[in-house]
């Protein structure tokens, strides 16, 4: 895992409060009602949505390969299932076609093999469900800021633009929304496709 996250575990949360990256109300507006929802919550770091959500009455998976961060969300919240590994890794333990919604928030842009997830979310989600991702847009200034610090916290990155992040999910989902709800970030809803 990452130096970035393995290292910076302990104060990520107020960094992202700080430079207010941790903004849910978009997420949230566009999820709907989660009370009685399966959620998976892919690279879910410290567990800050997972544990809105699961107190707004859903049931909340949380994946995320760093043991720093995953022992973070765990003091936050008991109620969440947590796995300590990749989704790849998860194969064969969680139950495919089983959850409402999946979500990536500020996180595709880690994940070595982008659509790999994307595919592998589909397969999670039963007939129905959908998939979000928050991400940011690599074409903005402050996106590409963030993305140089990360760097320079030696974590290997992805940028991704509005259209970039489309064609990655064209083949997996109908495209339900896709909003910018700020200058440098973009939030994509799309409904899991049935034949691909």
């Amino acid at each position: 895992m990452s130096y970035l996250f393995k290292n910076y575990a302990g104060i990520y949360d107020s960094f992202m409060k700080r430079f207010r990256l941790d903004t849910n109300e978009e997420i949230l507006k566009h999820l709907g009602t989660v009370k009685g929802k399966k959620i998976l919550d892919i690279g879910g770091g410290t567990g800050t949505l997972a544990n809105l959500l699961q107190h707004k009455g859903a049931d909340v998976t949380l994946v995320d390969p760093c043991q720093e961060m995953i022992n973070q969300a765990s003091r936050k919240n008991k109620h969440i299932h947590i796995y300590a590994n990749t989704l790849q890794d998860l194969e064969g333990i969680l139950k495919k076609n089983t959850f409402d919604r999946v979500i990536l928030r500020d996180a595709l842009h880690h994940i070595k093999n982008p659509e790999e997830i994307i595919a592998l979310s589909r397969e999670y989600l039963q007939a129905g469900g959908e998939i979000l991702i928050w991400e940011f847009n690599g074409k903005q200034c402050i996106a590409k800021i963030i993305w140089c610090f990360e760097l320079l916290c030696f974590e290997k990155c992805h940028r991704f633009s509005k259209d970039g992040l489309r064609k990655l999910c064209e083949k997996y989902f109908d495209e339900i929304n896709f909003i910018a709800p700020s200058s440098f970030e973009m939030l994509y809803q799309g409904k899991k496709r049935e034949q691909i």
